[in-house]
């Protein structure tokens, strides 16, 4: 997974958190009702709702006009599940003792009924208003990531063995992602990119650990001929052909003797 598809997918966790009816049960690629109680022991809630974000499929196309953007994201589907799981008692082998039974709470998601129907269409609007609302500034970075949505999904789930209808459905939004920053100096605040950090920064300590890691795994821009062949994907040969690089007598890493060069299909980059 890339940072622009991590991004966006925290954002939209984020930006339906507390704007529909499964309120804060939102979650990050996950899907379960386990939770600890007040002794740090495991417990099933007898019933929950929740909302799963995935990122799933990526098909970007980076090559078809002759470059190596090896940072393109392309097209990306992004998974909204909504469900309710309910707990039950099974009684299973107890592997610790041979010969022995053991119950265990485990928790599933049960057929579906009028009401459960009912609750799926009104959270799977909520979803949408909660994306598309002006004030809501996780959505807006989710909004700003998401450079255009090419196609919305909707699936009903079933059963593995009867093929019922359970109480869940799935919205799957295939977007056109953003590619990820090559450098800090493509990280504006003003960027969704930069919008995000600047949240992560002023969250949690988890929060700002991951913003730090997020940044390291940026390299710092050095407006050298180093940073466009890193830019565009080019070969060290195709470096030497626009007469800059390691193989140019009389140039180093740190200077060139062009200040702009333009490549076909690759668009224009300014080298100090």
């Amino acid at each position: 997974m890339s940072l622009c598809m991590m991004a966006a997918r925290l954002m939209a966790v984020r930006a339906l958190q507390g704007r529909t009816l499964v309120d804060e049960n939102v979650l990050d690629s996950e899907i379960g009702a386990l939770s600890l109680d007040e002794r740090g022991q495991l417990a099933v809630s007898k019933s929950s709702r929740f909302i799963a974000v995935y990122t799933d499929e990526a098909d970007a196309s980076p090559g078809q006009d002759g470059n190596r953007r090896f940072l393109e994201n392309g097209k990306v589907v992004f998974r909204f599940e909504i469900g309710i799981t309910s707990a039950m008692v099974i009684e299973e082998d107890d592997p610790d003792h041979p010969g022995r039974k053991m119950q265990s709470a485990v928790s599933g998601i049960p057929f579906t009924d009028g009401s459960s129907e009912i609750y799926l269409d009104l959270v799977d609007r909520q979803v949408m208003s909660a994306l598309m609302d002006p004030a809501n500034e996780a959505a807006d970075i989710f909004r700003g990531l998401t450079g255009s949505v090419l196609k919305i999904d909707r699936q009903r789930a079933a059963g593995n063995d009867s093929h019922q209808r359970i109480a869940a459905r799935q919205i799957a939004l295939t977007v056109e992602l953003l590619s990820d920053p090559a450098s800090e100096e493509q990280i504006q605040p003003k960027t969704p990119f930069g919008r995000f950090l600047a949240m992560l920064e002023a969250g949690t300590n988890d929060d700002q650990r991951l913003a730090g890691l997020i940044r390291a795994e940026v390299h710092p821009g050095t407006n050298d001929w180093t940073s466009t062949q890193e830019r565009l994907g080019l070969a060290r040969s195709e470096l030497t052909a626009l007469g800059i690089g390691p193989d140019v007598e009389g140039a180093d890493e740190t200077s060139a003797d062009i200040f702009e060069i333009v490549v076909e299909g690759h668009g224009t980059e300014v080298v100090d």
